[in-house]
Protein backbone atom coordinates (compact mmCIF):
# COMPACT_ATOMS: atom_id res chain seq x y z
CA UNK A 1 0.00 0.00 0.00
CA UNK A 2 1.34 3.62 -1.15
CA UNK A 3 0.36 6.56 1.15
CA UNK A 4 1.30 10.00 -1.26
CA UNK A 5 1.48 13.37 0.64
CA UNK A 6 1.33 16.41 -1.74
CA UNK A 7 -0.45 19.28 -2.15
CA UNK A 8 -3.34 19.97 -4.67
CA UNK A 9 -0.80 20.71 -7.44
CA UNK A 10 1.90 18.85 -6.59
CA UNK A 11 1.51 16.12 -9.36
CA UNK A 12 0.90 13.56 -6.88
CA UNK A 13 -1.47 11.94 -9.67
CA UNK A 14 1.36 11.59 -12.36
CA UNK A 15 4.14 10.81 -9.44
CA UNK A 16 1.69 8.19 -8.26
CA UNK A 17 0.97 6.62 -11.59
CA UNK A 18 5.21 5.84 -11.86
CA UNK A 19 5.27 4.62 -8.96
CA UNK A 20 2.96 2.14 -9.40
CA UNK A 21 4.22 1.38 -12.45
CA UNK A 22 0.53 2.09 -13.88
CA UNK A 23 0.58 2.50 -17.79
CA UNK A 24 -0.68 6.26 -18.82
CA UNK A 25 -1.35 8.53 -21.64
CA UNK A 26 0.35 11.42 -21.21
CA UNK A 27 -1.82 14.58 -20.76
CA UNK A 28 -2.39 18.18 -19.30
CA UNK A 29 -3.64 16.57 -15.84
CA UNK A 30 -3.13 12.67 -14.83
CA UNK A 31 -5.97 12.82 -11.58
CA UNK A 32 -8.68 11.43 -13.94
CA UNK A 33 -6.26 8.23 -15.32
CA UNK A 34 -4.75 7.80 -11.45
CA UNK A 35 -7.88 7.25 -9.59
CA UNK A 36 -9.64 5.23 -12.62
CA UNK A 37 -6.97 2.60 -12.03
CA UNK A 38 -7.95 -0.80 -9.99
CA UNK A 39 -6.95 -3.99 -9.58
CA UNK A 40 -9.77 -6.74 -8.88
CA UNK A 41 -11.49 -4.23 -6.18
CA UNK A 42 -8.38 -2.30 -4.83
CA UNK A 43 -8.60 0.92 -5.43
CA UNK A 44 -6.90 4.56 -5.33
CA UNK A 45 -8.45 6.65 -3.19
CA UNK A 46 -8.67 10.23 -1.80
CA UNK A 47 -8.09 11.19 2.14
CA UNK A 48 -12.01 11.64 2.69
CA UNK A 49 -12.00 7.83 2.29
CA UNK A 50 -11.04 7.32 5.77
CA UNK A 51 -7.66 6.16 7.47
CA UNK A 52 -9.12 2.76 8.29
CA UNK A 53 -10.87 2.49 5.83
CA UNK A 54 -8.25 2.10 3.74
CA UNK A 55 -6.28 -0.01 5.89
CA UNK A 56 -9.02 -2.46 6.35
CA UNK A 57 -10.09 -2.83 2.68
CA UNK A 58 -5.98 -2.84 1.22
CA UNK A 59 -6.55 -0.66 -1.07
CA UNK A 60 -3.51 0.25 -3.58
CA UNK A 61 -2.93 3.84 -2.60
CA UNK A 62 -4.36 7.30 -0.96
CA UNK A 63 -3.41 10.36 -1.76
CA UNK A 64 -3.06 12.99 1.43
CA UNK A 65 -3.01 16.96 0.86
CA UNK A 66 -3.07 17.72 4.65
CA UNK A 67 -1.70 15.58 6.79
CA UNK A 68 -3.18 15.29 10.25
CA UNK A 69 -2.39 13.77 13.46
CA UNK A 70 -5.58 10.86 11.76
CA UNK A 71 -2.75 10.02 9.52
CA UNK A 72 -0.35 9.22 12.22
CA UNK A 73 -1.70 5.53 12.24
CA UNK A 74 0.08 4.38 8.82
CA UNK A 75 2.96 4.54 10.88
CA UNK A 76 2.23 1.90 12.74
CA UNK A 77 1.18 -0.24 9.48
CA UNK A 78 4.69 -2.07 7.96
CA UNK A 79 3.47 -2.58 4.92
CA UNK A 80 2.19 1.05 4.09
CA UNK A 81 5.12 2.97 2.08
CA UNK A 82 4.72 6.68 2.67
CA UNK A 83 5.84 9.45 0.35
CA UNK A 84 5.91 13.19 0.92
CA UNK A 85 6.40 15.60 -2.27
CA UNK A 86 8.22 18.06 -1.30
CA UNK A 87 8.35 21.55 -3.13
CA UNK A 88 11.35 22.64 -2.93
CA UNK A 89 10.99 25.24 -5.85
CA UNK A 90 8.89 26.33 -8.18
CA UNK A 91 5.88 26.61 -5.37
CA UNK A 92 3.85 28.94 -8.13
CA UNK A 93 3.71 26.32 -10.39
CA UNK A 94 1.43 24.69 -8.01
CA UNK A 95 -0.70 27.09 -8.25
CA UNK A 96 -0.92 27.34 -12.19
CA UNK A 97 -1.25 23.21 -12.06
CA UNK A 98 -4.51 23.15 -9.36
CA UNK A 99 -5.90 26.59 -10.88
CA UNK A 100 -6.56 25.37 -14.72
CA UNK A 101 -6.70 21.72 -14.04
CA UNK A 102 -9.34 21.16 -11.81
CA UNK A 103 -13.14 21.41 -13.18
CA UNK A 104 -14.13 24.83 -14.21
CA UNK A 105 -17.28 24.12 -11.98
CA UNK A 106 -14.68 23.80 -8.89
CA UNK A 107 -12.88 27.01 -10.26
CA UNK A 108 -16.29 28.86 -10.34
CA UNK A 109 -17.25 28.03 -6.72
CA UNK A 110 -13.64 28.89 -5.88
CA UNK A 111 -13.59 32.50 -7.27
CA UNK A 112 -17.02 33.06 -5.50
CA UNK A 113 -15.58 31.72 -2.13
CA UNK A 114 -13.02 34.38 -2.69
CA UNK A 115 -15.20 37.49 -3.68
CA UNK A 116 -17.00 36.49 -0.36
CA UNK A 117 -13.90 36.71 1.99
CA UNK A 118 -12.36 39.29 -0.43
CA UNK A 119 -14.42 42.06 -1.77
CA UNK A 120 -14.90 44.07 0.85
CA UNK A 121 -11.60 45.39 0.58
CA UNK A 122 -10.83 45.44 -2.86
CA UNK A 123 -12.64 44.53 -6.65
CA UNK A 124 -8.92 42.69 -7.59
CA UNK A 125 -10.29 40.17 -4.90
CA UNK A 126 -9.14 37.21 -7.17
CA UNK A 127 -5.34 39.26 -6.97
CA UNK A 128 -5.52 39.19 -3.95
CA UNK A 129 -6.53 35.79 -3.52
CA UNK A 130 -3.67 34.26 -5.81
CA UNK A 131 -1.10 36.98 -4.15
CA UNK A 132 -1.83 35.44 -0.51
CA UNK A 133 -2.04 31.87 -1.19
CA UNK A 134 1.27 32.16 -3.63
CA UNK A 135 2.98 34.05 -0.06
CA UNK A 136 1.43 31.44 1.90
CA UNK A 137 3.49 28.93 -0.04
CA UNK A 138 6.53 30.32 0.71
CA UNK A 139 6.10 29.26 5.00
CA UNK A 140 7.51 26.43 5.52
CA UNK A 141 4.99 25.64 7.67
CA UNK A 142 2.19 25.95 5.93
CA UNK A 143 0.37 23.08 6.47
CA UNK A 144 0.14 22.52 3.04
CA UNK A 145 3.76 22.28 2.11
CA UNK A 146 5.23 21.77 5.28
CA UNK A 147 7.61 19.11 5.95
CA UNK A 148 6.55 16.20 8.05
CA UNK A 149 9.75 14.58 9.68
CA UNK A 150 8.44 11.39 10.41
CA UNK A 151 8.08 10.38 6.48
CA UNK A 152 11.23 9.38 5.33
CA UNK A 153 10.53 9.09 1.84
CA UNK A 154 10.45 11.91 -0.34
CA UNK A 155 10.06 13.16 -3.88
CA UNK A 156 11.60 16.33 -4.81
CA UNK A 157 8.91 18.25 -6.89
CA UNK A 158 10.86 20.79 -8.74
CA UNK A 159 12.67 18.02 -10.47
CA UNK A 160 10.19 16.95 -13.27
CA UNK A 161 10.48 20.62 -14.16
CA UNK A 162 14.19 20.35 -14.69
CA UNK A 163 17.31 18.34 -16.16
CA UNK A 164 16.13 14.98 -17.06
CA UNK A 165 18.46 13.62 -14.95
CA UNK A 166 17.06 14.95 -11.35
CA UNK A 167 14.02 13.11 -12.33
CA UNK A 168 15.36 9.95 -13.47
CA UNK A 169 17.52 9.98 -10.16
CA UNK A 170 14.24 10.58 -7.83
CA UNK A 171 12.86 7.95 -9.14
CA UNK A 172 15.57 5.91 -8.88
CA UNK A 173 15.32 6.12 -4.85
CA UNK A 174 12.21 4.48 -5.54
CA UNK A 175 13.48 1.75 -7.92
CA UNK A 176 11.59 2.68 -10.52
CA UNK A 177 12.89 3.56 -14.29
CA UNK A 178 12.10 6.64 -15.74
CA UNK A 179 13.32 6.84 -19.36
CA UNK A 180 14.11 10.33 -21.08
CA UNK A 181 11.49 10.28 -23.16
CA UNK A 182 8.76 9.91 -20.28
CA UNK A 183 10.06 13.23 -18.97
CA UNK A 184 10.03 14.93 -22.15
CA UNK A 185 6.45 13.31 -23.21
CA UNK A 186 5.38 14.66 -19.46
CA UNK A 187 6.98 18.19 -19.96
CA UNK A 188 5.31 18.05 -23.69
CA UNK A 189 2.23 17.44 -21.96
CA UNK A 190 2.45 20.33 -19.44
CA UNK A 191 3.48 22.97 -22.33
CA UNK A 192 -0.30 25.01 -21.61
CA UNK A 193 1.01 25.43 -18.07
CA UNK A 194 4.95 26.03 -19.19
CA UNK A 195 3.69 28.84 -21.49
CA UNK A 196 2.16 30.40 -18.62
CA UNK A 197 4.80 30.32 -16.25
CA UNK A 198 7.10 32.01 -19.05
CA UNK A 199 4.97 35.02 -19.38
CA UNK A 200 4.94 35.01 -15.19
CA UNK A 201 8.90 35.12 -15.05
CA UNK A 202 9.23 37.54 -17.96
CA UNK A 203 7.18 39.97 -15.74
CA UNK A 204 7.14 39.45 -11.60
CA UNK A 205 10.06 41.72 -10.91
CA UNK A 206 9.00 44.44 -12.78
CA UNK A 207 5.16 45.07 -13.28
CA UNK A 208 3.08 41.93 -12.95
CA UNK A 209 0.01 43.93 -13.73
CA UNK A 210 0.69 43.67 -17.04
CA UNK A 211 -0.01 39.79 -17.16
CA UNK A 212 -3.76 39.47 -18.66
CA UNK A 213 -5.51 36.81 -16.50
CA UNK A 214 -6.08 38.21 -12.72
CA UNK A 215 -5.26 34.52 -11.39
CA UNK A 216 -1.46 35.10 -12.99
CA UNK A 217 -1.28 38.51 -12.23
CA UNK A 218 -1.81 37.58 -8.17
CA UNK A 219 0.70 34.64 -8.25
CA UNK A 220 3.33 37.15 -9.96
CA UNK A 221 2.82 39.86 -7.30
CA UNK A 222 3.34 37.18 -4.67
CA UNK A 223 6.65 36.98 -6.31
CA UNK A 224 7.17 40.13 -6.77
CA UNK A 225 6.70 40.68 -2.84
CA UNK A 226 9.26 37.79 -1.83
CA UNK A 227 11.89 39.43 -4.43
CA UNK A 228 11.68 42.22 -2.56
CA UNK A 229 10.72 41.24 0.91
CA UNK A 230 8.02 43.45 1.09
CA UNK A 231 4.93 41.99 3.35
CA UNK A 232 1.17 41.16 1.72
CA UNK A 233 -0.14 44.97 2.62
CA UNK A 234 2.61 46.63 1.85
CA UNK A 235 2.67 45.18 -2.07
CA UNK A 236 -1.45 45.33 -2.00
CA UNK A 237 -0.47 49.10 -2.01
CA UNK A 238 2.24 49.18 -4.31
CA UNK A 239 -0.44 47.93 -7.14
CA UNK A 240 -3.26 49.49 -5.63
CA UNK A 241 -5.24 46.15 -5.32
Amino acid sequence: MLVILAPSGGLASYIGLNLLKIKYNNTLQYHDQFYAFQILEKKIVFQTFGVDNFISQNHLCMQVHQWTEEFDKFFLIPNIKIVQIIIDKFPELVLLNWFYKRPKNDILKWKISQKIHWESKSKNYIEMASCHWMLKMYDENFIDIRRIPKIKKTFNFSSLYEEYIKSKKEFQNFEIEYSEQQHKSFLLSQEPILKKWKKIYLVYKDNPMHLEDSFERGIAIGMHAKHLSISEQEVFKKFNL
